[in-house]
């Protein structure tokens, strides 16, 4: 049960700070990867677009099969949740029950977090 929990957990928090948050586009500037991250194309194009965000950004000029999958919480969810339960107990019978509380907790925390 506490394996179940901390997948999950994991998960909506990665999910919360990629989906909810300015952190990556943050953090990326202040370890060097705005160059890489194409951080600085993305910020001349918001200033176009003030209501732009990154997967925005992301979608609309850099899409690919990748991109499509990680601008997408549901595909993405899947993947983190298939990678981070494996890590914690060597085995995918988790993944199904973990995978769909991650996405519970996500939706729960990020509609608190727009109120």
């Amino acid at each position: 049960m506490f394996e179940v929990l901390f997948i999950s957990s994991v998960v909506a928090l990665i999910l919360l700070i990629w989906f909810n948050s300015n952190a990556f586009v943050e953090y990326a500037k202040f370890v060097g990867g705005a160059k890489f991250f194409e951080i600085t194309e993305y910020e001349e194009k918001q200033k176009e677009q003030a209501s732009l965000d990154y997967h925005g950004y992301l979608l609309n000029y850099k899409s690919s099969f990748f991109i499509k999958l990680i601008t997408c919480p549901l595909c993405l969810s899947v993947w983190l949740s298939i990678f981070v339960t494996f890590l914690a107990t060597d085995t995918l019978l988790l993944f199904p029950i973990c995978n769909v509380l991650a996405l519970i907790v996500y939706k729960l925390t990020a509609n608190l977090l727009e109120s």
